[in-house]
């Protein structure tokens, strides 16, 4: 395998990562807009009942009756959520261990086949390392304003 499969290789991995990322994003994005319209619903829903319950009793006794409600449903998620994590104290990787391998073996081939080039034609080597450098450069949008 030649140095320039390696880095075609490498690229198709690294469009993976990065869709993948992306996904992941897009889903962490689309999941907080809809915990943000349920924590409304919620809101509308405690608002409905406090006005309920302000007919039958003073309101006083409403805010009252509604605080104990919220602080008693409050209190039964954070502990859900902390023994949720004691559970969970070994978390797994992110990326599949198949993927993470794939990852290292390419790297090391790479890596090999990079350092057996450059000891087989060192001005090879440094001239396809100017010219992909030179290619990056030009390729790499202008920050400037």
């Amino acid at each position: 395998m030649n140095l320039t499969g390696m880095i075609g290789s490498l690229g198709g991995m690294q469009d993976r990562v990065r869709s993948a990322v992306r996904r992941r994003i897009r889903a962490a994005v689309m999941g907080l807009c809809g915990g943000l319209v349920i924590l409304g619903g919620a809101g509308f829903l405690v608002a409905a009942g406090y006005l309920r319950l302000s007919i039958e009793m003073p309101d006083y006794q409403a805010a009252l009756i509604m605080a104990a409600i919220l602080l008693l449903v409050g209190g039964i998620v954070i502990a859900a959520a902390r023994s949720g994590n004691r559970q969970s104290a070994n978390p797994t990787l992110e990326t599949p261990p198949d993927l993470a391998r794939q990852a290292e073996d390419a790297t090391s081939l790479a890596t090999h086949e990079a350092r057996v080039q450059v000891r087989d034609s060192p001005l090879t080597a440094i001239l396809t390392a100017v010219a992909i450098g030179a290619i990056v450069g030009l390729l790499r949008p202008n920050d400037d304003p």
